[in-house]
């Protein structure tokens, strides 16, 4: 049996509150699949389906290099289409950040003998919300995606451990494990 597990940071309110806004605006279009406000996150490392008995493994590999991680601020930079080429989906998008990339890495590092390559692992990582997906053919033109919002910083003191659990309702991320915290 497998779990689907991912390193989080929880959405700040402000995105929340921009996604109902955007979601408001954008109603009469149809095929955009809008994230639930409860699965909004930023995704610090992805680790996709991972073998059920590799879950204390993996809490004891990444958190000493969380807990050793100076806390660090991530800049809003706009809301955009990504990727550039055949967009799919909405992003409440981050500038680039050394700390956040190195963090990324090191973690990526540490868990290859544990889990199997991430297909989605990106040595220069794009910090990011997912806001919505649509299909790659959708006129984009037609997503109205105006004012950009004046969203705040994301403190990065913690993140946590979801996972991607399926339902009748949907899918729903959950923390399933203690909030790792970076260094003091």
């Amino acid at each position: 049996m497998t779990r689907r597990l991912f390193l989080a940071i929880p959405c700040p309110t402000e995105v929340r509150d921009y996604l109902e806004k955007l979601k408001e605006v954008n109603k009469d279009i149809s095929g955009i699949k809008w994230m639930r406000p409860h699965n909004l996150h930023l995704t610090v490392y992805f680790m996709g389906n991972t073998k059920k008995e590799d879950f204390d493994k993996i809490i004891t590999t990444v958190l000493p290099i969380i807990n050793s991680q100076e806390k660090f601020i991530l800049e809003f930079d706009k809301i955009c289409f990504a990727p550039t080429k055949r967009p799919k989906m909405i992003w409440a998008r981050f500038h680039k950040n050394n700390s956040f990339t190195q963090l990324v890495n090191l973690i990526h590092g540490a868990l290859k003998a544990i889990i199997p390559p991430d297909k989605f692992y990106y040595e220069e990582p794009v910090p990011h919300i997912t806001l919505a997906r649509f299909h790659p053919i959708k006129e984009i033109e037609s997503i109205n995606i105006q004012p950009q919002p004046q969203l705040s910083q994301i403190h990065f003191t913690s993140c946590q451990l979801w996972e991607s659990r399926s339902s009748q309702d949907g899918v729903k991320y959950e923390n399933v494990a203690p909030v790792f915290y970076l260094k003091k």
